[in-house]
């Protein structure tokens, strides 16, 4: 991470911009540039290294809690296209959309996935799920445990909403990065995608 902090209301990027929301206004927030990534490796059928992928941009998206009210629900969104799920790891999520020659993605930690992942238990073996072999989240969960902040990714993916619950912290946090499709497959950008932001 640099020491440089941009603040903004609309992050832009080569084919549309995030935002930051409380009900239809625009919220400001902060951007660091992310120097701490790894080059994603390209591989051929056999396995064998054929190139890599760094990506055109990378930044953390840093909304400060102090502008944030406890209890209220916010969202952080893309401004087009039609997003997927991306990739997921340790209690972080992201998604991705492929617009014109550009692939850009956002992904979050959630710090109360755990418990959330622990109630859904708990739902599915009193709702008998488990025991057919699945798990499903109950219908809404108990708020009351959790801490800092949640996020949800949106109904059509281009992001989260999210929702605090304390201050005892200074950011709510969310990775985004774009990178221009070029010398390899719409997948490989995708993967390396699911890679720098989880």
């Amino acid at each position: 991470m640099t020491d440089h902090i941009q603040h903004m209301q609309k992050l832009t990027t080569p084919v549309g911009s995030f935002s930051v929301f409380c009900d239809k206004v625009m919220m400001p927030f902060c951007v660091v540039e992310n120097k701490c990534f790894i080059s994603a490796e390209v591989y051929d059928n056999d396995g064998s290294v054929i190139g890599t992928i760094l990506p055109d941009s990378i930044c953390e998206v840093l909304i400060d809690v102090k502008d944030l009210e406890v209890g209220t629900e916010y969202a952080i969104m893309f401004s087009l296209g039609k997003w997927n799920y991306c990739d997921a790891d340790q209690h972080t999520t992201c998604y991705h959309a492929y617009i014109g020659d550009w692939v850009v993605g956002i992904g979050a930690y959630d710090p109360n996935d755990e418990e959330k992942e622990n109630q859904a238990r708990r739902y599915s073996v009193e709702q008998g799920f488990l025991q057919q072999g699945f798990i499903l989240d109950p219908p809404s969960f108990d708020e009351q445990s959790f801490k800092r902040y949640t996020v949800e990714a949106l109904t059509d993916l281009r992001g989260y909403k999210f929702k605090v619950y304390d201050k005892d912290f200074d950011y709510v946090r969310f990775d985004v990065a774009w990178v221009r499709v070029k010398n390899f497959s719409v997948n490989a950008y995708t993967e390396a995608m699911g890679m720098w932001l989880c």
